[in-house]
């Protein structure tokens, strides 16, 4: 699609490579991220996928919510990693009460080198009146060892 609409920065984009992302998914089981959002899909005529969110409210936090939520952000990195540059980084803003993030790690091919954890106070949902740690959780690339030559 971008080749057909722009063709010279298709090229562009093929060619270079990401250095970084920093992003904050959603939490297992926390928001209805689509409902919050619902203007937008009215705004722009979207059709709403609920059902393909990755940890969806109405999913709760069981474990086969953690563990969909898992796998699910894990295909999400690992899809980004197409677009990395070889030495990149990510980092990801969670809120990881399941200490779930070693394991999306360990699935996407990349290693926690740091972990910053910090108190959010003031948050705009409802029902949000008390404090929750999160976590700024810095991912690279896992290093491949080498095989010694004989």
């Amino acid at each position: 699609m971008l080749r057909k609409e722009n063709p010279q920065f298709a090229e562009i984009a093929q060619k270079q490579r990401i250095k970084g992302i920093l992003t904050s998914p959603p939490y297992v089981g926390l928001i209805n991220y689509h409902e919050q959002h619902a203007y937008a899909y009215d705004l722009f005529d979207f059709k709403r996928l609920d059902e393909l969110e990755i940890g969806p409210l109405f999913r709760g936090r069981g474990r086969e919510a953690r563990e969909s939520y898992v796998h699910g952000v894990a295909e999400v990195f690992k899809n980004c990693k197409r677009f990395l540059a070889d030495d990149y980084d990510v980092f990801v803003v969670a809120n990881d009460k399941f200490n779930m993030y070693p394991t999306i790690a360990e699935i996407a091919g990349m290693h926690i080198v740091n972990q910053h954890k910090r108190p959010v106070l003031n948050r705009t949902e409802k029902n949000r009146e008390t404090a929750y740690p999160e976590t700024i959780f810095h991912l690279k690339e896992v290093q491949k060892k080498l095989e010694p030559s004989n």
